[in-house]
């Protein structure tokens, strides 16, 4: 039996920008699915330039966006700005979801309408926000979920048409937020974009990215950013909303994961790369994060 999903490993450049491709050039757009029924879930933080809209339909997890945690359950929608961080986690049995992927300009129109100049450009330059989160409870949620899974099942099944309607959908969702004034004018809203500590929390992940594989301690990469070893702690679990050391090993399983998929390394040769230069403890962290040992997990995802 294979196991489930329980990291996903994302191609991210040097500030952990997600690189994976969402569609095709002539329709630039994906959904996909995240199924997890061990319940043990942890997607290390990534940012993308497209909006991303999270569908939840099982289960629950706690999402990180921009610094702000998110508890989320079943028939809850969340919205991923452009260029935002964010990060998944769950320690729920069977959690579910999709996710719709887009760039803006996929929505755009040929010319200045008022839909384009009053509604997607503002979007496009974030002078407008798509609400982070919407739980079931809201007033437009179940119109708004409804129309997702519509898009998740008019994708699946590509009938002819199928884009016209998807684009459609996704512009009927914009309509449901504004005539519920859910967009954000991020000046009246007194939230204010502050870029220069998104760019330093992308610089310490990529920090982790770059260095996994070595003995990193919470003095060094502290030092690297001119903190405190208490300073840079406080930081960390206030922006991540894990510790640095739990966080670390997470992205060392996640990257142990990748190469016992994709690679015929001894275990004990993937412990050591992904920065575990203990034997015993990574097959202990490895169990206790996947649910599995790194043999059952190689011999289970790579056997048909």
């Amino acid at each position: 039996m294979k196991p489930d999903v329980h990291t996903v490993t994302l191609a991210v450049d040097r500030t952990l920008h997600e690189t994976k491709s969402h569609g095709t050039t002539m329709f630039s757009f994906e959904t996909y699915q995240m199924i997890n029924a061990s319940g043990s879930l942890f997607i290390t933080s990534h940012w993308h330039r497209e909006i991303e809209i999270l569908c939840f339909q099982k289960g629950s997890a706690t999402v990180l966006l921009s610094g702000k945690s998110y508890h989320v359950s079943q028939g809850d929608v969340v919205f991923i700005n452009q260029g935002e961080l964010h990060q998944i986690s769950s320690e729920s049995p069977e959690i579910f979801y999709h996710a719709c992927d887009f760039p803006l300009d996929f929505l755009s129109f040929a010319g200045q309408d008022y839909i384009q100049s009053r509604y997607l450009t503002p979007l496009s330059e974030k002078e407008l926000l798509f609400p982070h989160y919407l739980s079931s409870e809201t007033s437009c949620t179940n119109e708004v979920f409804s129309e997702l899974l519509d898009i998740i099942h008019t994708y699946d099944t590509k009938l002819p048409g199928y884009q016209l309607r998807i684009k459609a959908s996704l512009l009927k969702i914009i309509s449901l937020l504004i005539s519920e004034d859910l967009l954000i004018i991020p000046e009246e809203a007194g939230i204010r974009l502050n870029t220069g500590l998104e760019k330093q929390l992308k610089e310490v992940l990529f920090f982790i990215q770059s260095h996994y594989g070595e003995k990193i301690s919470l003095e060094e990469i502290a030092d690297h950013f001119h903190m405190s070893p208490k300073y840079f702690s406080q930081y960390f679990k206030k922006n991540f909303g894990w510790g640095f050391v739990e966080y670390l090993n997470h992205y060392r399983i996640e990257k142990a994961c990748e190469l016992l998929v994709t690679t015929n390394m001894h275990i004990m040769e993937i412990s050591f790369a992904t920065g575990f230069d203990n034997f015993s403890y990574f097959i202990r962290k490895f169990k206790a994060i996947t649910g599995f040992t790194p043999a059952q997990y190689r011999r289970s995802l790579t056997s048909g």
